[in-house]
């Protein structure tokens, strides 16, 4: 440190000497710049440098030699690479690197005055981090897409339980979690609606711990913040369990708050359209989604019901009783209707557990109409019509059930009709019925959310789901884990409004052959050949900490076939790492069969000693995700992000990225045989996950036994949890192996009661 900082002051400016001991600030940026390590002689950054710089290769690049590096090494179009544009680039990131020069010239004055017209190597660098060199695309920072397509054209980032924060049992509701994710672009928020004890519908997770919040509130946090990031128009996924009373409060509130931009008139219905409004045409607009409300049906909830015999039991054996004591229940139909104690009944933590996996695997899109039996058929009429004015609020998100679900029947339903499925029955149904659900969601809605499972508020992959064109996979986006970057990254694109066009292969599946599992070729896409080299990293430190080794992940996440990882990890405790000695162990190549569908990640892992105990822990050091369709080649730096999505200043990765597009004859040969990279921490085991792996075909389910066949589909039955046996399986499936990786990682976990169940698994390969 004081041989850098004695450097600096020697090579610090003559105007900058009165300044004593003090750094001035091109001082100080060479100090920066020695810290960094940038001007080693073994740096592989200095080498790239260097084989442009010809004229003066420790000094600096001349106009020509950079004009040269932007059309052969970074793409640029000759257009954008005049000398005029060259020759502003090069003042404008070279101004503040005097010293730096004057540090290259070794103190030497002619040396000194020629580099002053140079491209030095530190403003080389500046140039390389900055917005002028972004890795991605600028133009994808805006709006580029075409924005008049049909709505179920576009996926839509969403969020699950958008009200919580934490667990799902335990959890704490808050309008804030709200505003976090519109400013975070999500367009279909969710609202878990129940009766309130005043008569005000509250927001919560039923039959659990979580807090309460008032619809009121929260509808008026929705309106402030709905279009700060976005005008294109937000659904709002209802799961309604109010009583139709308060049905009636809810539209009310919804008409009073959002006024104008509530989307209550039905185009689709009025001019006999057969295809959804586009999100130009539902600008500023906010589009209510839940079940349609069934006229015809007088049929009470089962809580309700339950609740309802219990009174009039109750008010039979007590009325006289309860008159002479003015007990606090009225006698009146309120009684019937106002069932607050029934979405949070004194349950153990197990009943708690149990009741809300329950919940959440079976009433989500559901609508609990809560008709009253009550003889008194004046007061039916009117609970009838509140709970009409919600309905009528409802018009292009109706969520519908079909069972068992198929095309022949989907098909004949409205446009404005959607479904929801839970992750594993919709994994269920896409690698089942691949192209039935395409040509699904080429025309309709369909939502997806986690597993009740899922307590822990963690989050599945996403990716399969997309690849079949299911446009809302609501995710917990209050869990910041592997799942949530890649759908942050999805989503940065198309200036991050929040919807992202299909690919034309999607929105036309008939005219196609599109397919999640292709492995060669797709007609009308042109495949791409990618190649990333991680060259150095820098600043990664983290305060306070001794770091003993790095990892650096990078992967791609696409339909089967382009889905490829590259993970290495260096011994270093260096905060600005280089390895070029690993420049062609640690390289990812990969071609890809559906560009507009692949996501690039890049994780960046650090292994500290622990101060109190003895080892050491691995932390998230950074993570950053990209749509490759954005990604520019060249060299390029690749910023990291926290764990939250927040920039992280300064730290990031120096790589060269290689894109290059294939004929279909060029991909054909080399994407014959290729090594698919299978996650399966969070998928569930059974037939659907073993379908995500391309294995469709090896399962033989004959071997399963009714029950296990059930729990695979649906979960772990918690009500008899001592039926859930797993008994051993073989899987036999027949690949090429030649120049070809087998893996098997497992991860299976049953939750039942309050025990962890372990699987054991063999293999013979």
């Amino acid at each position: 440190l004081q041989s850098h900082l004695d450097t600096a002051h020697q090579f610090q400016l003559r105007e900058s000497l009165h300044h004593g001991s003090s750094l001035h600030w091109d001082g100080f940026i060479l100090f920066f710049n020695l810290l960094c390590g940038i001007a080693q002689p073994d740096c592989p950054l200095f080498e790239i440098f260097q084989d442009y710089a010809r004229d003066y290769p420790s000094l600096g690049m001349t106009v020509e030699e950079f004009k040269k590096f932007l059309i052969e090494h970074q793409g640029w179009f000759p257009k954008d690479a005049l000398d005029s544009r060259c020759d502003q680039l090069m003042r404008r990131y070279d101004y503040h690197h005097r010293a730096f020069k004057m540090y290259m010239a070794k103190g030497k004055p002619m040396e000194f005055h020629i580099s002053v017209r140079l491209f030095s190597f530190a403003g080389f660098l500046s140039f390389v981090r900055s917005v002028d060199n972004c890795v991605i695309n600028r133009e994808h920072e805006d709006v580029y897409q075409d924005m008049d397509q049909p709505l179920s054209h576009y996926f839509i980032n969403s969020s699950h339980n958008t009200y919580l924060e934490g667990h799902q049992l335990t959890g704490r509701s808050t309008t804030d979690a709200y505003v976090r994710a519109l400013l975070q672009g999500c367009r279909c928020i969710e609202l878990d609606c129940w009766d309130g004890s005043d008569g005000e519908p509250r927001i919560t997770h039923g039959n659990t711990l979580v807090s309460d919040l008032s619809l009121e509130e929260v509808a008026k946090t929705i309106d402030e913040y709905a279009f700060n990031v976005s005008v294109y128009p937000i659904i709002l996924s209802l799961e309604n369990h109010c009583s139709p009373e308060q049905q009636g409060r809810m539209a009310e509130i919804f008409a009073n708050i959002f006024g104008e931009k509530l989307a209550d008139e039905n185009f689709v219905e009025m001019y006999d359209l057969d295809r959804l409004p586009s999100p130009h045409q539902l600008q500023r607009k906010i589009i209510l989604k839940g079940s349609e409300l069934n006229k015809s049906s007088k049929n009470p909830s089962h809580f309700t019901t339950i609740l309802k015999m219990s009174m009039s039991r109750h008010a039979k054996r007590n009325a006289k009783s309860k008159r002479k004591k003015n007990s606090e229940l009225p006698d009146t139909t309120e009684n019937v209707i106002e069932y607050p104690a029934v979405y949070q009944p004194q349950l153990t933590d197990q009943d708690h557990l149990s009741k809300a996996i329950k919940d959440d695997e079976h009433q989500e899109g559901r609508n609990n109409d809560g008709g009253s039996d009550d003889d008194d058929d004046d007061n039916d009429d009117k609970l009838e019509s509140l709970s009409e004015n919600l309905n009528k609020l409802i018009v292009y998100c109706r969520t519908k059930r079909i069972r068992p679900w198929n095309w022949n029947e989907q098909k004949k339903t409205s446009v404005c009709n959607m479904f929801s499925f839970d992750e594993s029955s919709a994994l269920k149904n896409s690698f089942s019925n691949s192209k039935e659900m395409l040509k699904c969601t080429e025309r309709q809605f369909v939502r997806t959310y986690p597993a009740g499972v899922r307590i822990d508020s963690s989050n599945y992959c996403p990716i399969p789901l997309w690849n079949h064109g299911i446009q809302m996979v609501a995710l917990n986006v209050q869990t910041p884990e592997e799942f949530m970057f890649l759908n942050q990254g999805k989503f940065r694109q198309n200036g991050g409004c929040g919807y992202i066009l299909k690919p034309e292969a999607m929105r036309n599946p008939s005219g196609t052959e599109y397919s999640p599992d292709a492995n060669e070729p797709i007609e009308g896409v042109t495949p791409i050949d990618l190649e990333i080299t991680p060259i150095s990293g820098q600043n990664f430190m983290i305060l306070n900490q001794k770091t003993t080794s790095i990892e650096i992940l990078c992967e791609t996440h696409g339909i089967t076939h382009d889905c490829e990882q590259k993970k290495f990890t260096i011994s270093s405790d260096e905060t600005n790492p280089l390895w070029p000695q690993f420049r062609n162990a640690f390289q990812l190549q990969k071609t890809i069969l559906m560009p507009e569908l692949c996501l690039v990640l890049f994780v960046v892992n650090i292994r500290i000693k622990r101060k109190l105990k003895a080892g050491t822990k691995q932390v998230l050091f950074g993570q950053n995700a990209f749509p490759l369709k954005s990604l520019k080649p060249g060299l390029q730096f690749i910023p990291l992000r926290t764990s939250v999505g927040a920039s992280a200043s300064h730290c990031g990765i120096f790589a060269k990225i290689t894109i290059n597009r294939l004929t279909q004859k060029q991909a054909s040969s080399s994407g014959s045989c290729y090594q698919p990279h299978f996650k399966s921490p969070t998928w569930k085991f059974g037939p659907s996950n073993l379908n995500t792996c391309g294995l469709t075909e090896s399962l033989d389910e004959t071997m399963l036994s009714k029950e296990e066949k059930r729990t695979n589909a649906y979960g772990p039955d918690l009500e008899n949890s001592s039926s859930v046996t797993q008994q051993p399986r073989k899987i036999e499936h027949q690949v090429d192996v030649t120049n070809c990786t087998v893996e098997i990682h497992a991860n299976f976990n049953d939750v039942i009661g309050n025990e962890m169940h372990g699987i054991s698994l063999s293999t013979e390969v």
